[in-house]
């Protein structure tokens, strides 16, 4: 079953309460989120994405929810939280999608190594190549040209 065979209402019903189990490549992410912003972008960008066993096996728990306290009613905030560490401050509810896919990142950087991507430059001369990792905005560029 894909996130488009969901009725929108039982979609919403699903991310507010138990979460949604998607398949996102080789992981199953159970989502949490009570916030609009992410149930649309779940509905819109993730409808093609199938949908995992409730019951099974789950890499990450991952939840984009408002804070409690003051924030919640003044300049409304999201918080990322996967398996219940908060390793992001809370941002702008505003920024709540880009947030949840940025923790989603977050967790397979963190957890998931034998999938690990590198921040690298690369430079070649006579069929050998020189790997530089680094983070972004170190100066790989500026150090290759």
């Amino acid at each position: 079953m894909k996130i488009s065979d969901l009725p929108p209402s039982e979609l919403k019903a699903r991310l507010k309460g138990e979460g949604v189990c998607l398949k996102t490549g080789p992981f199953v992410v159970r989502l949490q989120s009570g916030i609009s912003f992410v149930f649309e972008a779940v509905k819109n960008l993730y409808a093609d994405f199938l949908i995992a066993e409730p019951k099974g096996f789950v890499d990450f728990h991952a939840s984009v929810r408002t804070p409690r306290g003051l924030r919640h009613w003044v300049r409304p905030q999201a918080l990322f939280e996967s398996d219940g560490d908060a390793p992001f401050h809370p941002m702008p509810l505003r920024l709540s999608v880009p947030l949840l896919e940025w923790g989603l990142n977050w967790c397979v950087a963190a957890r998931a190594h034998r999938y690990l991507m590198i921040h690298a430059a690369v430079l070649e001369r006579g069929g050998k190549a020189l790997v530089i990792p680094a983070p972004s905005g170190t100066g790989k560029s500026t150090l290759c040209a």
